[in-house]
């Protein structure tokens, strides 16, 4: 600390720089990070422009997202270029100028500054700022609204020696003597001692990436834009599908699932979410509890997920585990006492996570599918958690009791998702003819159909029934009933072989279009034998409805 006699004099003006390495990093990185957001949708923007198709919900809402990170950018790097915020020491008064505001306070309407520290900022380091109260009305309109002038920890001296010198300023000139006693600093009587950073955190989004480079490394085809994983890859390298675990029993799937992900994106957004939840938790509750939240949230979304969610839906991510850490948070912030900086924030960041992502938008996003079960699975598993925690912590403990209930509870997690990972490379071998499916973005519309397309996808796709299913379609088109049969009856067969990927809708479909052909060829009975399980499927088995009316209006569902 440098002591006063060692700070300018008082009836000298003093500037102090703000520190630019971390502003100019932000406004560097910003606008890769927006790059990266918004190419995808930009270009669809400009297709739509040009006279394409209108883009969607998810479209738009990228591309305002983008726009928003561009504009932070463009903010911080304004005010890095400025040299702002920039703080004014003189004989009569002291002045912060900031990018959106000046404040100006004459000494004889501020008392002492006192130091206040807040233990979890953000990165887990401690946030420090010079705090004085208004006391007269030589001060502008915003401090005098705001009732306090707050100097951040932002300028190149160290904060020490400036808190050192605006003490010394004001007493020179008020004759206050409570300059030593604002240097006091008032430590919190809650979380892990000496916390400074949320390392647990670091490991485990380190950890998800390193998954994710294993997830490109050993996908069953190429990713698509922004590294997507196909269906198929992600089933393979395990993630969540009723179908799949009830008809395999595969039900490692319910703990690698939360460790996996669809694109960049998808892996960008949870891991934010993950920092933040972080830094509101690890501090507090320990790294021991701060894992087990993680694992039995991710275990109760991945539950969750399988019950509510359709049999054809394939889940993953780690949103269920994440918002258990923010349920957990927010229950955990009681601990804190009432009107404290450190319980607002949690409260306030839980909330508004919390609020966003278990509460389904008006308009659903076609495009994309969140899983809003396994989130409120996962924050159902936090809060219940939580609230035990709570109630049995002690007022004299700093952390909260059980920690070696919370050990076994991690380790036991640790060890179940290295088997489930293990299980899957050893299952992984059986999903390789998923490699071979048209890729999503690839499967024809059905008014290209005609053109010869579907002649090669069967060449480039042999295995895929759907490829067999369109080029019947088109022969039959074509009225070349012969060639389209054998094409329909090797989409049948091939669709049997994946119906714990496709379901055996596609399987009925199929054989719906075999007995079309059938009928058309003039053979009746055999056109009825082969609609019957078509025409007794259960809903979510059977064709679509317009493929049912149709076989019942040829009487092949008598």
């Amino acid at each position: 600390m440098i002591p006063p006699a060692a700070s300018p004099k008082p009836d000298s003006q003093v500037i102090y720089r703000p520190r630019r390495a971390k502003p100019l990093a932000l406004g560097t990185i910003l606008p890769l990070i927006a790059v990266a957001i918004c190419w995808e949708p930009m270009n669809a923007i400009a297709l739509w422009l040009r006279g394409g198709a209108a883009p969607d919900a998810r479209t738009l809402f990228m591309a305002g997202l983008s726009l928003m990170v561009v504009v932070l950018a463009a903010i911080t790097l304004t005010g890095a270029l400025r040299g702002l915020p920039r703080l004014t020491l003189t004989r009569d008064s002291v002045t912060l100028e900031s990018l959106f505001a000046v404040s100006r306070a004459e000494w004889s309407s501020l008392s002492s500054f006192r130091r206040w520290t807040l233990r979890a900022s953000r990165f887990g380091r401690h946030a420090e700022a010079a705090v004085s109260a208004i006391t007269g009305p030589g001060a502008s309109a915003n401090l005098i609204r705001l009732g306090k002038l707050t100097i951040p920890d932002a300028f190149r001296a160290p904060f020490e020696s400036i808190l050192a010198d605006l003490n010394l300023r004001h007493s020179a000139l008020v004759g206050s003597g409570a300059a030593d006693a604002a240097l006091l600093v008032d430590h919190p009587r809650f979380g892990i001692a000496g916390f400074r950073a949320p390392w647990l955190t670091f490991a485990l989004i380190g950890f998800l990436v390193a998954i994710f480079l294993f997830e490109q490394r050993y996908a069953l085809a190429p990713p698509g834009s922004l590294l997507r994983l196909s269906t198929g890859a992600l089933m393979a390298l395990g993630s969540e599908n009723w179908r799949v675990i009830t008809s395999t029993g595969e039900w490692y799937r319910l703990f690698t699932a939360p460790l996996l992900h669809r694109d960049v994106l998808h892996l960008f957004f949870n891991s934010l979410a993950l920092l933040i939840a972080g830094c509101l938790l690890e501090g507090l509750v320990g790294r021991a509890w701060f894992f087990a939240f993680f694992a039995v949230g991710a275990l109760g979304g991945s539950i969750l997920s399988l019950v509510v969610n359709p049999a054809t839906i394939n889940s993953c991510g780690a949103s269920g585990a994440i918002m258990a850490l923010f349920a957990a948070a927010f229950i955990c912030s009681f601990r804190w006492p009432p009107d404290t900086k450190e319980r607002a924030r949690a409260q306030f960041r839980s909330i508004y996570v919390l609020v966003v992502t278990l509460v389904p938008p008006a308009a659903t996003v076609t495009s994309t599918h969140v899983d809003y079960a396994a989130h409120l699975g996962g924050a159902i598993c936090g809060a219940a958690l939580a609230a035990f925690l709570l109630e049995t912590w002690r007022e004299t403990d700093r952390l909260p009791r059980f920690r070696r209930l919370a050990g076994g509870v991690a380790i036991g997690g640790a060890i179940l998702f290295a088997a489930s990972a293990a299980a899957v490379a050893a299952h992984y071998p059986l999903y390789r003819p998923l490699g071979g499916l048209i890729p999503e973005g690839q499967l024809p519309q059905r008014s290209s159909l005609g053109d010869g397309s579907a002649a090669q996808l069967v060449l480039r796709y042999p295995g895929d029934p759907r490829a067999h299913g369109y080029r019947g379609a088109e022969l039959m088109a074509q009225r070349d009933y012969p060639a389209a049969e054998a094409e329909f009856r090797i989409a049948e067969s091939e669709a049997t072989e994946f119906e714990y990927f496709f379901g055996r809708q596609l399987t009925n479909s199929m054989r719906a279009a075999l007995a079309a052909v059938l009928l058309e060829e003039g053979h009746e009975t055999a056109a009825k034998d082969a609609a019957a399980p078509a025409c007794l499927a259960p809903p979510p088995e059977a064709p679509t409805a317009t493929t049912l009316q149709l076989l019942a209006d040829e009487h092949l569902c008598e």
